[in-house]
């Protein structure tokens, strides 16, 4: 099947595939351009679709949104991935939300200079991608994706705890890294905590709290 086969068919004027009116409106005639160069200068992707590996809709717009990592592409990805998301239903697997959030999270958070709403976005998915981090661990060590159970980071995790420690919110990226390390995410978990630490305690607001009791 022709990668341009979930949308539409290639060069053939008028014809429609399943997500044509999807395609249409969800991208400008620029950014359709943008997607068909991107796909065409990285091959496989650019000229099959591989139905074993992604055999449904929303796993194929989760490996895709992977071609548009640039930060002036994030508008192209988090489209991408959100439709990605409305495709993937209630019943969804685990693992494939968690890579989708990995993707929404990353192309939110590059715009966060650029758009008032990109880090509130960036944050709220950091706490679905940790809402759903027990079973998409059980369903990525289930699906073989990870089957050891160690050695694999949690991107979630590690945003938003960078995100609470450039707010001031220590005691919350203490916490957050705490129940990361509990679960079995790797990250440098021991030395992140150990710095909230000692920032926490040169604070003027801990200096105020203890000075008071």
């Amino acid at each position: 099947m022709s990668l341009f086969g979930r949308f539409l068919k290639p060069g053939i004027p008028g014809s429609r595939g399943p997500m044509t009116g999807w395609w249409a409106e969800a991208f400008t005639p620029e950014e359709q351009t943008t997607i068909v160069d991107q796909f065409t200068k990285y091959p496989p992707l650019g000229t099959t679709f591989d139905t074993k590996r992604l055999p449904t809709t929303p796993r194929f717009l989760i490996d895709a949104g992977t071609w548009f990592t640039r930060a002036d592409m994030a508008p192209i990805r988090i489209r991408l991935l959100e439709k990605a998301l409305s495709e993937l239903g209630d019943e969804a697997n685990p693992a494939d939300r968690h890579f989708t959030y990995i993707g929404l999270i990353e192309a939110w958070y590059k715009l966060r200079d650029v758009d008032p709403a990109a880090l509130g976005n960036a944050t709220e998915y950091c706490q679905r991608m940790i809402a759903i981090a027990p079973d998409a661990k059980a369903a990525l060590m289930r699906d073989g994706i990870w089957p050891q159970g160690t050695g694999l980071g949690h991107p979630g995790y590690n945003q938003l705890v960078v995100i609470l420690d450039k707010q001031g919110r220590l005691r919350e990226a203490i916490e957050l890294s705490r129940q990361a390390q509990q679960q079995g995410w790797s990250g440098d978990w021991d030395a992140r905590i150990d710095r909230y630490e000692k920032k926490l305690a040169k604070s003027p607001s801990t200096h105020r709290t203890s000075a008071s009791t």
